[in-house]
């Protein structure tokens, strides 16, 4: 389930905290295969997502001007709410893999995203954004054709991933895909952390430990799925410690040794990190499958919302109602904009479900996940979006 989001003077206690120490170390839980055997199969036409295929033109460092291909999971309801944002979480292959077989249907019968999508369909998870990535530095290894055994590139691209990342990437995706991110500038992209995560498999989870030394500004969740880098704790602990770690490897996993001797560096007793072992996984297709299904419902599980009182409305232009954890509202008045915000437990403002200026009649349901809500409208002809560009993603 989701985690409490740190407070400031806790994150800088934590700096010294999270140093290596002679208290108890941080203990994996072994759990069985958590991925039902229906999920492996099509979900119904309506509840499947759509995958996309992005490129983009390397901008710096020693891959400069070299083309990728990357692979982009929208929800299944995605294009009916054109109002909501939506967390986003990138994912790295490993040795061997490409983008293209975490999302493709070509690739083992698109078992992952097939079970992507049965986990939004059964509110497993929420409805999220995932973005498949990929180090290799050969563009040949990134198309629907990809899915033979090969990668080209090595450490120093995934330890240099991050830049990619901050200078491409997001600015690619987040600007064309509806996330938290107000724009792609440096500001909006930190503000909008807490909604962003990322995770991989074997090297893919080297990359996501060097995402944790170099962009944790950028990123809330981090998900290392069979590998460990023990030598980049120090470094690691030096920086800010306010985000969630979720490592996953399996019993029978060759990399276990990894994950062990790096989560035996943090100290017990901090609920924003978690380490899992799935009994009898291996390092597979099949076992890594296992590790995300677990790492994204550790970070997107629906939180259960029941308290009427964290509802706070204000202003008119519309009515609402409340129905098993979900507010139904409908614009009544053609001088309303009218948003739905997001609060944590903390009072602060985390992000907003709905933005609107449609027309009288418009309905929309939310469902309510987070630990508060506030409704409220202004005069629409004054109104500045908080996302200028969203009417277009």
């Amino acid at each position: 389930m989701r985690k409490k989001v740190f407070s400031g003077l806790l994150a800088l206690v934590l700096v010294f905290l999270l140093m290596p120490s002679a208290s108890a170390a941080v203990s994996p839980e072994l759990i069985d295969n958590p991925v039902p055997f229906s999920y492996l199969s099509k979900a119904p036409s309506e509840q499947q997502g759509a995958v996309h295929q992005e490129s983009y033109t390397v901008t710096s460092g020693s891959h400069a001007s070299l083309t990728k291909y990357i692979y982009v999971y929208l929800p299944a309801e995605y294009e009916s709410n054109p109002q909501k944002r939506y967390d986003i979480f990138y994912f790295m292959h490993g040795l061997g893999g490409t983008a293209y077989e975490l999302l493709g249907e070509q690739f083992n019968n698109g078992q992952i995203k097939n079970m992507i999508d049965h986990m939004i369909a059964d509110k497993i998870i929420d409805p999220i954004i995932i973005v498949a990535v990929t180090w290799n530095t050969n563009p040949n290894l990134s198309g629907p054709n990809s899915s033979v055994i090969s990668s080209q590139g090595g450490d120093a691209e995934r330890q240099a991933f991050h830049t990619e990342f901050e200078e491409d990437v997001m600015p690619l995706i987040e600007s064309k895909y509806r996330t938290y991110a107000r724009s792609t500038s440096t500001a909006d992209l930190i503000a909008s952390r807490e909604h962003r995560g990322f995770g991989g498999f074997s090297y893919g989870a080297h990359t996501t430990w060097y995402q944790l030394r170099s962009d944790v500004d950028y990123i809330y969740y981090f998900a290392p799925m069979s590998g460990g880098l023990s030598n980049l704790y120090a470094e690691i602990a030096r920086h800010r410690q306010d985000y969630q770690l979720c490592c996953i490897t399996g019993t029978n996993d060759n990399t276990r040794g990894q994950c062990d001797t790096h989560m035996a560096l943090y100290p017990g007793g901090n609920n924003n990190i978690s380490y899992y072992k799935v009994n009898g996984a291996t390092h597979s297709y099949t076992g890594y499958q296992q590790y995300l299904y677990t790492a994204l419902r550790e970070f997107y599980a629906p939180v259960p919302f029941s308290d009427a009182a964290a509802l706070t409305v204000e202003g008119g232009g519309y009515s609402y109602y409340v129905s098993n954890s979900t507010l139904r509202l409908k614009i009544t008045d053609t001088n309303a904009a009218v948003i739905v915000a997001q609060y944590d437990a903390n009072g602060r403002q985390t992000g907003v479900e709905i933005e609107t200026t449609d027309k009288v009649g418009t309905t929309f349901d939310v469902t309510l996940t987070q630990e508060s809500y506030k409704i409220f409208s202004v005069n629409k002809n004054t109104f500045a979006p908080r996302c200028a560009a969203c009417s277009g993603r």
